[in-house]
C-alpha cells in the first residue's frame, strides 16, 4: 500500500468525516446540556416564586370568612 492507494485515501476521508461528525455531536450535546441546566435553574426559580406567593398571598381556606349568603 502506498500513500496514494485509493483504499487508504478512502479510509482517511471516512475517518476525517467521522471525526468531524463526532465533534459536531459533542458540541451539540454540550449546548443541550447547558440549555437544560439553564431551564432547570429557571424552573427552580419559578417554583420558589410560586411557593413564596402561596405563603404570603393565599391563606388557608379555613381562615377565610364564609361567603355572605351563609
Amino acid at each position: 500500500m502506498t500513500a496514494s492507494d485509493p483504499r487508504l485515501v478512502d479510509l482517511e476521508c471516512r475517518l476525517a468525516f467521522l471525526e468531524k461528525a463526532l465533534e459536531d455531536q459533542l458540541r451539540l450535546v454540550a449546548a443541550q446540556t447547558l440549555a437544560q441546566t439553564r431551564l432547570e435553574e429557571r424552573l427552580d426559580a419559578l417554583v420558589r416564586t410560586v411557593r413564596e406567593q402561596r405563603g404570603t398571598d393565599v391563606g388557608a381556606q379555613e381562615d377565610e370568612p364564609p361567603p355572605p349568603h351563609h
